[in-house]
């Protein structure tokens, strides 16, 4: 609809990698339907930094000068772009090995009483509730003292991710670490 009145569509693909993974199709047919893309390859694709414009000539030509006005210049572009070549011919495939820690690390924390899943995990983030135990903030700092780094996204929800440095022995360590913490925490109610 939005198109059909000449507005055009973008979509923010900093983990479109991910949902190209976890869903089977590739980023090229996610992409087709919309005008512009930004990918990200800092993310998933471990890149110390690195993003690509997707779009029509217009667009791209339209973006460079305005991206130089706001300070977007980059003096060693070809080293970034070695790294995101690197990125694109080997990390694509094993996002799939970060999506099946987050499986495991979700199904560790459904087993913790006083923990739930907040939403299905589909890619390699892992959303939970900690409303039955304490609030989310004093869980992420309890964990933290205990070396695992996890996030408040509300008062009550953490958001853990998995991405290349994170392998099963990892997830275990930081479920033990968890129930533990939990396991010390409980009776404090969230607010």
């Amino acid at each position: 609809m939005t198109q059909a009145r000449g507005i055009p569509i973008h979509v923010d693909g900093a983990r479109i990698f991910n949902a190209a993974v976890a869903l089977g199709i590739p980023v090229a047919e996610l992409a087709a339907p919309v005008d512009s893309l930004s990918v990200g390859f800092d993310k998933g694709l471990a890149c110390p930094v690195g993003c690509l414009l997707v779009g029509s000539r217009a667009l791209i030509d339209a973006a460079v000068p305005l991206r130089r006005m706001l300070g977007g210049r980059l003096l060693k572009a070809g080293v970034v772009a070695a790294a995101c070549i690197v990125a694109l011919r080997s990390m694509v495939d094993r996002l799939a090995d970060d999506h099946a820690t987050a499986q495991q690390l979700a199904a560790g924390i459904e087993a913790i009483p006083g923990l739930r899943l907040q939403s299905p995990v589909v890619t390699n983030i892992v959303r939970f509730d900690t409303s039955q135990i304490c609030p989310a903030k004093e869980l992420v700092s309890a964990l933290a003292q205990a070396g695992v780094r996890v996030g408040a996204v509300g008062p009550a929800i953490i958001r853990a991710v998995t991405h290349h440095h994170i392998n099963p022995e990892l997830v275990d360590r930081a479920l033990d670490v968890l129930q533990t913490t939990v396991s010390s925490l409980k009776g404090v109610p969230a607010s």
